[in-house]
């Protein structure tokens, strides 16, 4: 019987958890999907390379969010970072193969592709940095 307020507690922690996650995540995205769709609009850049600025400019926003917000986080800054960013780079790759298959097999616009693939990462990438990375 004492052990269900400390899963209730447990419980709540990670929940709050999850919802930090969430909109630092919302945030980041937000940073990405809005850059790569500027890159393609007003640069000409094509789908890829819009990608790709979307995501550099987004990983330094979803890092501090989760460094000091959401895992509030005590690991060594450097390690913490060195882990987030390799974390980040295999997401990026996953994305980046699933944007160029989107491109390739659908009919779809480029917004539209640019959002599955900035959507897909976010559940994955919670599990990884909640045990790997912070």
């Amino acid at each position: 019987m004492g052990d269900i307020p400390l899963r209730r507690h447990v419980w709540l922690h990670e929940t709050a958890r999850l919802l930090r996650f969430g909109i630092v995540g919302v945030v980041a995205t937000l940073t990405h999907y809005v850059l790569a769709l500027v890159m393609v609009a007003v640069a000409g850049l094509p789908a890829q390379a819009a990608h790709v600025m979307g995501f550099l400019a987004a990983v330094p926003v979803s890092f501090l969010g989760h460094y000091h917000w959401t895992f509030r986080s005590s690991v060594n800054y450097s390690r913490a970072a060195r882990r987030f960013f390799a974390a980040a780079a295999g997401a990026f790759l996953v994305s980046a193969m699933l944007l160029e298959v989107l491109n390739r097999l659908t009919t779809w616009d480029v917004a539209a592709t640019i959002l599955v693939c900035v959507l897909v990462i976010p559940g994955v990438s919670y599990v990884i940095n909640r045990v790997f990375v912070f």
